[in-house]
């Protein structure tokens, strides 16, 4: 008979020392998926649930100064504020996998300043926004932050400034994360591919994601999740002796 298992601990933080790089676990980051996780897990304790701990929730944007202590973002060997694009482009991408926030984002992290020499190519930016849609095919006004990079990158190919009137970007605030009851009638009203209580599997972090779209909200409560059913443990993670 093998080894008995050990239970699983309460916390990630306990695991064994090999399993530290898949927690809390986060999809987009992990090395494995959450299948092979629950498979390597298995191989060295029984369990039925993963804890809610266990995963990770993006949580709200730190300042500049805790990122740059991040060892994560140190092997990006980037500086902020950035000032140029691909140097921007990295940044976001690294933080967007990792926490929730706003854009556009302020100068302590994004401070693009135009070359002197190549103002002196491109005209000022117009007043009138509709111009700028005209010639560089932007869509001003903006009203979905993930349209707001790229339609300013449209706009610095055709014309200098120094940032985008205020006026040209209405992206619309979303409302907090209603009670569980409204909830379900919104989903339901906007065809929205999300259960509530929302299980907390390998897809448990898309749905969050989706949510995020239409709500703001921190962290779920338990009342909005529910854990999925693992396999009870086999036989084989027991040792028995007969006497």
């Amino acid at each position: 008979m093998p080894p008995p298992k050990k239970p699983l601990p309460t916390t990630h933080q306990l695991l064994e020392s090999k399993f530290h790089i898949f927690f809390p676990y986060n999809p987009l980051t992990c090395p494995v998926t959450f299948s092979e996780l629950i498979i390597l897990l298995r191989k060295t304790y029984y369990f039925k649930l993963l804890p809610n701990d266990f995963f990770f929730i993006k949580p709200r944007l730190i300042s500049p100064e805790s990122i740059k202590e991040l060892p994560e973002f140190n092997h990006l060997n980037l500086s902020l504020p950035t000032t140029n694009w691909p140097d921007t482009y990295s940044l976001l991408n690294f933080l967007k996998t990792r926490f929730e926030f706003k854009s556009p984002l302020t100068k302590e992290w994004i401070n693009i300043q135009l070359n002197k020499q190549k103002t002196t190519d491109k005209p000022s930016l117009p007043t009138d926004m509709n111009e700028v849609n005209k010639i560089a095919g932007t869509t001003y006004p903006i009203k979905n932050k993930k349209d707001l990079l790229e339609n300013i990158k449209k706009t610095g190919n055709h014309f200098s400034f120094q940032r985008i009137p205020d006026l040209w970007i209405q992206i619309i605030q979303k409302p907090t994360l209603p009670d569980i009851p409204n909830l379900k009638t919104y989903i339901e009203k906007n065809n929205l591919n999300i259960q509530i209580p929302i299980l907390h599997d390998e897809s448990f972090p898309s749905k969050i994601r989706l949510l995020r779209e239409h709500f703001t909200f921190q962290r779920l409560s338990s009342e909005y999740i529910t854990t999925p059913d693992l396999p009870e443990p086999t036989i084989t993670q027991f040792n028995f002796s007969w006497f």
